[in-house]
């Protein structure tokens, strides 16, 4: 297997996982404890972070 498959197997689990980490965890903690338009934004901030970077 070469460097550049590993890399890219290695980054797409942590963006599967960072993904679901957003919708099975983060976001139902949020709509407990946050106001919808929170959520929202909050929501937004995650998808920013993880996807400009």
């Amino acid at each position: 297997m070469s460097l550049s498959l590993a890399l890219h197997l290695l980054a797409a689990t942590i963006w599967v996982g960072g993904m679901f980490f957003a919708y099975q965890i983060l976001r139902p903690v949020a709509g407990e404890m946050l106001e919808p338009p929170q959520v929202i934004l909050n929501t937004a901030r995650f998808v920013r972070i993880h996807f400009n970077h």
